[in-house]
């Protein structure tokens, strides 16, 4: 009969999907979200978390980013990875000192199967949103973030530090090399004092030369030196011409 049809079932269809679901969680493989809590990250898929919790599923339809990372308030790392093994394998072995915190961390985020609002969930159609008083207090909803593919660059904005300058003190020049004391002139180039020549109508009577203290003299100069020759020189032709009759 051509109206005859055959019905194929897989025996192992869930058990399959289960351990496949879990396999990718645990190799990290075509991960597409990534949680943030207690100061750790885990990485998931947006589709087995909107699945399992109305609360991802509105976060994912706000927020369509390809890669986005929820930031989890008060909600520790090791009830993180506890609720994700149960999302993704059905159960989960918690301690009877750790029950309390996981219950309340899966009711914070609306876990199917660990609150008591899975009959009237089951009644809603797939496109219902849950109505604002259902939902997680603002206080506890995760943060969305940019695409992990994004990094974040910080730049800083810092006043960049001038050079230190040293103050600069000023030291007086120092002194000129003193030149070496010249050779002092002998008594008889001693450097004269102005003289005073009478002259009188019969000729020149005299010259008086005062001798004045004779005292070593330091001369700057080569220059000066020979203008004190030159000057004695010129006293000792006086001195002749005053002698001669």
């Amino acid at each position: 009969n051509k109206s005859e049809q055959f019905s194929l079932r897989w025996n192992n269809f869930h058990t399959n999907l289960t351990s496949g679901f879990h396999a990718l969680l645990q190799g990290e493989d075509l991960v597409d979200v990534t949680l943030a809590a207690g100061g750790q990250f885990v990485q998931a898929h947006k589709i087995v978390l909107s699945v399992c919790s109305p609360y991802f599923k509105d976060l994912f339809k706000v927020n369509p980013c390809k890669h986005p990372i929820v930031i989890l308030k008060d909600v520790g790392h090791k009830e993180l990875v506890a609720i994700l093994d149960f999302m993704y394998q059905g159960e989960v072995n918690v301690r009877q000192e750790d029950l309390a915190t996981f219950l309340k961390t899966a009711e914070m985020l609306q876990i199917k199967g660990l609150t008591g609002d899975d009959d009237s969930a089951a009644t809603n159609t797939p496109s219902s949103v849950p109505n604002k008083s259902e939902r997680t207090p603002l206080s506890r909803q995760p943060v969305p973030v940019t695409s992990v593919l994004e990094p974040l660059v910080v730049q800083s904005e810092e006043t960049p530090i001038r050079p230190y300058k040293r103050m600069r003190t000023e030291v007086p020049a120092p002194p000129p090399p003193s030149l070496p004391p010249s050779k002092p002139p002998s008594s008889s180039h001693s450097v004269p004092s102005p003289c005073t020549v009478n002259e009188d109508t019969s000729g020149i009577d005299f010259v008086e030369i005062a001798k004045p203290k004779e005292e070593p003299v330091e001369y700057e100069s080569d220059i000066e030196e020979q203008l004190v020759k030159v000057a004695v020189s010129h006293t000792k032709k006086l001195r002749k011409l005053a002698k001669s009759p």
